[in-house]
């Protein structure tokens, strides 16, 4: 959500706005769950997850919670969905430069403490992959090993998108 949150800022020219620059970094850069909240009406709630798939002409994206529509940390996001969203928004010149600098930027440790350092891959050397089942939040009766959220990770990785057998090269 949060990168979503902040694709949409950037777009519509909202980070010029010294306050929710300030916001917008911290979501990114710490994972503040507090500045997301804060952001979030600027770009219409988590309905921002509709507004960044028609932008990015990525209908499998995606979308809110279906039990409860208002709660982001319920957002279901697919697999393939954020590997097409970080493949396009590489090559957004809107967003691209400042996204992936505050993700090239991202603190070991988030707002709230939680240790941000996990995911694809956590040691570059070792390419060590990690599942993360997510933290706190309900889980509208969702498989709780399922993947819950996403993180980025400050690095470029590599993903081989494949559908039906037919190989789509996609390097994020």
């Amino acid at each position: 959500m949060k990168l979503f949150v902040a694709t949409k800022l950037l777009v519509t020219g909202q980070l010029q706005d010294p306050q929710i620059a300030s916001q917008a970094w911290s979501m990114i850069t710490r994972s503040d769950d507090s500045a997301l909240e804060a952001l979030l009406p600027l770009v219409g709630g988590v309905e921002v997850i509709t507004w960044v798939k028609d932008y990015y002409g990525i209908p499998f994206l995606g979308f809110p919670s279906p039990t409860k529509p208002t709660c982001w940390g319920n957002t279901q996001i697919s697999a393939l969905g954020i590997a097409y969203f970080y493949h396009q928004m590489k090559h957004d010149i809107r967003v691209a430069p400042w996204l992936v600098n505050a993700l090239h930027h991202h603190e070991q440790y988030g707002a709230d403490g939680t240790d941000q350092s996990f995911g694809i891959p956590l040691d570059r050397g070792r390419q060590l992959l990690q599942r993360h089942a997510g933290r706190g939040g309900d889980r509208d009766g969702q498989d709780p090993r399922a993947e819950r959220s996403h993180r980025a990770a400050p690095w470029p990785a590599s993903v081989e998108l494949t559908a039906g057998g037919v190989r789509l090269p996609s390097s994020i």
